[in-house]
């Protein structure tokens, strides 16, 4: 999260939740729930729908809650993610579906003022023009996503039937580390479009990373991350898509 009472080091907090987009951790500081079963999917014919992600209308976002006893000096923040694609292969059991998703660090948006009004209270105050270009600036830096040589997050895997529903098991890009995760989804499909949503929270601590703090502890980001995504893919027309898989 950026703290424009601090340092740029605070903004770099911010950049650390890009990490979490479109995985699922448990909390920092509460007992982690017991981990999702994946039930095995029975076999399917091959044949199945190709989909292509539709940037325009799928919408991805992470809020940042600023925490600590001089949390007032501080903002809540909200990440959009901006230039999505990829595409979903669905064949007629979702169960056994998969995907590839990527889009570029640079094409991030940081606290558009609708998206923030859209959150309500909690982010009613908009952060400056300069506040916001600081929090780019970090987070870019090869200190944090390193845009410059890894100008590209990736996500890829295969869906599977949890106890409770469907789930991504997915595979994370992101600089130069991996991370495999499951995600809880909602899916909805047609013969045009699909459409997938989910939300849940997310650690920075659980991926191996330190949440920013100052003031011995007074200002701080807060580990626990709200993140939800809400994606539409359409069919391709291709009559030869009718068996195609995404590349890994």
């Amino acid at each position: 999260m950026a703290v424009e009472s601090s340092s740029g080091a605070a903004r770099a907090g911010i950049a650390l939740t890009v990490l979490a987009l479109l995985v699922g951790c448990a909390p920092a500081g509460r007992a982690p729930p017991p981990p999702e079963r994946v039930l095995p999917a029975p076999p399917v014919a091959a044949a199945g729908r190709h989909y292509r992600i539709d940037a325009a209308r799928s919408d991805v976002r992470i809020l940042i809650y600023r925490s600590g006893a001089l949390a007032r000096f501080g903002h809540n923040h909200v990440l959009r993610v901006v230039g999505l694609e990829g595409e979903i292969w669905l064949p007629a059991d979702p169960a056994a579906a998969q995907f590839t998703l990527h889009f570029p660090v640079a094409a991030l948006a940081i606290d558009e003022p609708q998206a923030r009004r859209a959150e309500g209270e909690e982010f009613a105050e908009q952060p400056s023009a300069d506040d916001i270009a600081g929090t780019r600036r970090n987070l870019e830096s090869a200190a944090v996503l390193d845009a410059a040589r890894h100008p590209e997050i990736r996500l890829e895997g295969k869906a599977a039937r949890g106890a409770s529903g469907l789930v991504a098991r997915s595979h994370l890009r992101i600089r130069d580390g991996d991370a495999e995760v499951a995600v809880p989804l909602e899916l909805t499909s047609g013969s045009a479009e699909l459409g997938v949503r989910g939300r849940f929270s997310v650690t920075q601590s659980a991926l191996g990373l330190v949440p920013y703090s100052a003031a011995l502890g007074a200002l701080k980001v807060r580990d626990d991350l709200d993140v939800r995504f809400r994606l539409v893919a359409v069919a391709d027309a291709s009559g030869a898509a009718a068996t195609r898989k995404p590349e890994p």
